[in-house]
Formats: C-alpha cells, sequence, structure tokens
C-alpha cells in the first residue's frame, strides 16, 4: 500500500508547516506543496489555509486528516497482524520439522 502521501498531509498538519513536514520526510517543500495542491485539486477544495502562525486546517481538512490518520492506524494495524501472522506460520513449520525425525 501507498500511503506515504497522507503520512505527508498529517506531518502538513501537526507540523502546521509544509516546509518543516518536507524535512521530516527529506523532501523539498516544493515537491510537497505541489503534493497538497494536487490533492486539494482532486478534492476540489482547500485542505489548509495560510495564516501566520502557519498553516490552519479548514473544514474538509480537519475531516481529510481525520480519515487519514483512521487509514493509517488501520494500514499498521494490517501490517502487525500480517506479521504476527508469518511469524506463527514459520513457529508452526519449525514445531512440525522438528518433529518429522
Amino acid at each position: 500500500m501507498n500511503t506515504k502521501i497522507l503520512e505527508y498531509m498529517v506531518a502538513v498538519a501537526r507540523e502546521g508547516s509544509v516546509s518543516k513536514a518536507a524535512e521530516e520526510f527529506y523532501l523539498s517543500q516544493p515537491v510537497l506543496s505541489r503534493h497538497i495542491k494536487k490533492i486539494e485539486e482532486e478534492l476540489g477544495t482547500p485542505l489548509f489555509v495560510r495564516k501566520r502562525s502557519g498553516l490552519v486546517l479548514t473544514d474538509a481538512g480537519r475531516i481529510y486528516i481525520s480519515s487519514a490518520k483512521m487509514i493509517l492506524h488501520l494500514e499498521s494495524e494490517l501490517e502487525n497482524e500480517l506479521r504476527e501472522m508469518k511469524e506463527r506460520m514459520v513457529n508452526n513449520e519449525k514445531n512440525t520439522d522438528s518433529h518429522a525425525v
């Protein structure tokens, strides 16, 4: 799954700054700004407004970021469950192999 853009957007919301979020992911600020612009164009609404204090989420932005966080959390849970399943399978194979002498 490629959820990197969601991670970028959550970071921008958390930092209130494209530059700070870009640094976190070793991206240039223009690259991250283009990602934001593309998403806003796709959605047809701005997600952030620029204030003196930095970027602030719009109502649409709050909905987007809330959903992005849920998706990232679900992805993390999925990865953990799959990793645990693989570990159980490997352990079961080891146990089966050791009994087959």
